[in-house]
Formats: C-alpha cells, structure tokens, sequence
C-alpha cells in the first residue's frame, strides 16, 4: 500500500487536480489506453465508489484493466475531498456495462467510440443509437468539423 500512496500523493500535487472541489462533482469520465492497444471509458460515480467500465470490444477484460485505478481511488478520493481515510481500504467496485455498442472486428474505431460513449453520458443521451457502429464515421466527421473549427477561432 506505501507505493499506492506515494504514487497517489504524486497525482494530488498536479495543479489542475487540486484547483477542484472534489465533492461538488457526481462524477468523472476517464479515458483509459489499455496496452497502447485499445480505448475504453471509465464513469467514476465518487458517491457509490464505483466505476463503470464502457468497452467497444466484449472481451470483459477491461474490468481487469481497471483494477489499479480501483485501488487508488480511495486515496485519492480521500486526498481531494480532505476526508479521512478509512482503516480498512477497501478497492472501489468496477462494473462492466452491459449493452454497450461495440465496434466492427478489426475496425480500429474504440477511439471515436469513447468519445462518443463521453458526450452521450454528459449530455444525458442513451447510447443507444447515437453510438452504434454504423454511426462512427459521422461521429468520426463531426469531431473533425468540431475541431477544425476550434483550430481556426484559435487563430483569429
């Protein structure tokens, strides 16, 4: 556990991380890289210390993957929040979400899928048919579309 805190105490020092009131939050969306390989979306919901696990690909090995950010997400909830932490630690609880979208074998699309997984749980969107499949090369599209157009405010 002492390179758990460490480890923990290290993220706690990034500015961006603690400008925020943590408990003013429901929850957080986090992109995770698996092996350089594959893209998938954790839902931290800080109130339930659970973390949803959105993964194009059906392997269920993606819960796997999230366990280290399991184990240290009571310290660092614990550090944000300036509350005490527990006697016995317990690792936050992974759920993989059933009926998720999935991507074409071999397609490469998991990116613009958790891209797309994000917008539709932060504009309250079911998933379902706004992420589908056959739908990500419009998505694919409109992120460009959506980016060049920032690039060029940018610059003006």
């Amino acid at each position: 556990m002492t390179k758990e805190i460490g480890e923990v105490k290290n993220w706690a020092a990034d500015k961006c991380l603690t400008k925020q009131d943590w408990r003013s939050f429901e929850r957080v969306l986090l992109p995770l890289n698996i092996q350089n390989k594959h893209w998938i979306l954790a839902e931290v919901v800080l109130q339930k210390k659970l973390v949803r696990v959105y993964d194009s690909l059906k392997s269920g090995r993606s819960v796997f993957h999230v366990r280290e950010l399991c184990d240290r997400l009571p310290y660092l909830h614990s550090l944000f929040t300036m509350s005490p932490l527990e006697k016995e630690v317990q690792p936050w609880v992974a759920d993989l979400v059933e009926g998720v979208p999935q991507q074409g074998p071999g397609s490469g699309e998991c990116g613009v899928m958790v891209a797309s997984y994000a917008e539709h749980l932060l504009l309250g969107k079911p998933l379902v048919p706004g992420c589908e499949y056959s739908n990500m090369w419009n998505k694919r599209c409109q992120y460009a579309v959506r980016l060049w157009g920032v690039k060029n405010v940018d610059k003006s």
